[in-house]
C-alpha cells in the first residue's frame, strides 16, 4: 500500500490529468454544438394573406426554384439555392456558376429577369442574393 500512498500523494499527476480534462470539455462542447439545430426562418407569409397566414411559402422550396431558373438561363452552367441564417435569416441565397464565354451583361440580364420572377411571386416579401462564380474555360492541350 505503501505504493498507492506516495502516488495519491504526489503533486505531478493533477498537472497530468489537468489536459484531459479540458480536451474532454472541448469534446463534450463541440458536440454540443454540432448537434444545435440551426434558428432560421423556414417559412414567410405571403402579403394579402389574411392575419392566419394561410399563404406561407417555403424559403427551402423557393430557394430550388430560383436556383433551378437560374440555371435555365443561357449564360449560366448551374445553380444551387440556399436559405440563409442567423443575420441572413430570411434571405434566400442562390449561387450561379456562369460559362466562361457568357458577357457580363446576358447574365446580368438573365439574373434580373429571375430577380423580377421572384419578386412578382412573393410580392417582394423575399430577399434573393447570388452569388456568381465563372467556370474556368477548359484547357487545350495543344496551345501553340
Amino acid at each position: 500500500m505503501g505504493g498507492a500512498d506516495s502516488w495519491a500523494s504526489a503533486g505531478w499527476w493533477v498537472w497530468a490529468l489537468a489536459p484531459v480534462g479540458v480536451l474532454l470539455v472541448v469534446a463534450g462542447l463541440s458536440w454540443l454544438a454540432s448537434h444545435l439545430r440551426r434558428v432560421g426562418i423556414r417559412s414567410v407569409s405571403l402579403p394579402d394573406s389574411g392575419e392566419d397566414g394561410r399563404l406561407r411559402l417555403r424559403l427551402a422550396a423557393l430557394a430550388d426554384a430560383v436556383a433551378a431558373a437560374a440555371e435555365s438561363r443561357l449564360a449560366t452552367e448551374s445553380a444551387s439555392g440556399s436559405v440563409g441564417s442567423g443575420p441572413d435569416a430570411g434571405v434566400v441565397e442562390v449561387t450561379v456558376t456562369a460559362r466562361h464565354d457568357a458577357s457580363l451583361t446576358e447574365l446580368r440580364r438573365d439574373l434580373a429577369a429571375v430577380d423580377a420572377e421572384v419578386a412578382t411571386a412573393t410580392g417582394g416579401a423575399v430577399p434573393v442574393r447570388y452569388l456568381v462564380r465563372v467556370h474556368r474555360p477548359p484547357r487545350n492541350a495543344a496551345t501553340t
